[in-house]
């Protein structure tokens, strides 16, 4: 039996709109026929409460044929429930809940969507017990794992789409998209038709549709240090510098970026060593070979085993590039970069490509 009530809701605007509108679609068979879908929005000369007043009659009122669907659309005033205020929009969202508790509709499917409605409150548990609730959040970027969720988010989408994406060009998309959730689907569109529909959609396409912002640029200067290599980076940082505005937080966040990647070096060489491994091939594997206990244990040891096994094999071998004592000499002089970026008034370009020439030279001092 298909589920007749559905809560979309979370603080992703984006797939929030996504997925109401996709249910809309299923649960309705796509009809546009206003006696079989109703859309209510909150119009301008209403108040929250009003717009409620107007869903609740109108599915208290039976179809005039057999079902119909409902939607809710956009409801902006979830954060206003509560159990014990009188205030009208509270009201109607208790109104609400007994309805729906009590004499849900057989022949009525409803689709509620809005940001922010709260897990621990009558509406979303109702919604839980009696339908079925979607949650949507946006990767936070000051959680460390937030370029996972977003690397989640797009494989997902991804896969609705029927479109596989090489790890290393996904890695790079989701570098460049940040966490704007909204970008992921027109993005996705846009790469299907450049690359004809073909799969997998590789790097060199993705860079060709996604070129000339600081993320992607980013990307490669960041690529280029992985790889030892000094024309890219030292070209990266070039075009970098040459339009940015604030030259300071830019050179910050490449030196944090720098950092990160280095760190990143540090604990694929100790798992490797943990594991008593010397092909990067075979580090999947062994990873798949241990208990749960231990794995647990490592993931918190070394975050890195928790990424796309592809990605974990490029850091791996890249680390390779640094022995031991250049990775931490460059960690070494990246820390110092950073502490000279805020003691003194000298270049930023000058700190930057310094430190870039030291970090890839295959001497480091």
């Amino acid at each position: 039996m298909t589920c007749k009530i559905h809560l979309v809701s979370g603080n992703d605007e984006a797939r929030i709109k996504l997925k109401a509108k996709e249910l809309v679609e299923t649960l309705s068979g796509g009809t546009t026929d206003p006696f079989a879908l109703e859309v209510i929005t909150r119009q301008e000369t209403e108040t929250a409460d009003e717009t409620l007043k107007r869903l609740i009659l109108s599915y208290m009122s039976p179809p005039f044929f057999g079902e119909k669907t409902m939607w809710l659309d956009d409801f902006p005033a979830f954060k206003q429930e509560n159990a014990t205020s009188k205030s009208a929009i509270a009201t109607e969202i208790r109104n609400l809940v007994e309805l729906l508790s009590k004499n849900a509709a057989e022949n009525i499917n409803l689709v509620i969507s809005g940001n922010d409605c709260d897990k621990r409150k009558a509406l979303y548990k109702c919604c839980s017990k009696i339908g079925e609730v979607h949650l949507f959040n946006k990767p936070e970027k000051k959680n460390r794992n937030w370029q996972v969720e977003m690397n989640n988010i797009v494989q997902t989408q991804a896969k609705e789409m029927q479109i596989s994406i090489h790890p290393q060009a996904l890695d790079y998309l989701v570098t460049c998209l940040g966490n704007d959730t909204q970008r992921v689907k027109p993005t996705l569109e846009t790469l299907w038709c450049y690359s004809n529909g073909q799969n997998p959609i590789n790097l060199s396409q993705v860079q060709n549709v996604i070129s000339g912002n600081e993320a992607a640029d980013a990307w490669i200067y960041s690529n280029a240090l992985s790889k030892r290599d000094l024309e890219s980076a030292l070209s990266s940082l070039n075009i970098l510098l040459s339009r940015e505005k604030d030259p300071e937080a830019l050179v910050s966040r490449l030196l944090m970026q720098g950092s990160t990647l280095f760190h990143n070096f540090v604990q694929s060489k100790l798992i490797m060593q943990v594991l008593k491994l010397k092909n990067s091939s075979q580090l999947e594997s062994a990873l798949k070979s241990l208990d749960e206990s231990t794995i647990k244990d490592y993931k918190t040891k070394y975050p890195i085993i928790t990424y796309h096994p592809y990605r974990l094999k490029l850091i791996v071998e890249d680390s390779k590039r640094y022995s031991n004592k250049e990775t931490l000499n460059a960690m070494d002089l990246l820390n110092t970069a950073m502490q000279k970026l805020f003691q003194n008034s000298s270049s930023k370009r000058l700190i930057l490509e310094s430190l870039t020439h030291r970090i890839i030279s295959k001497s480091i001092s």
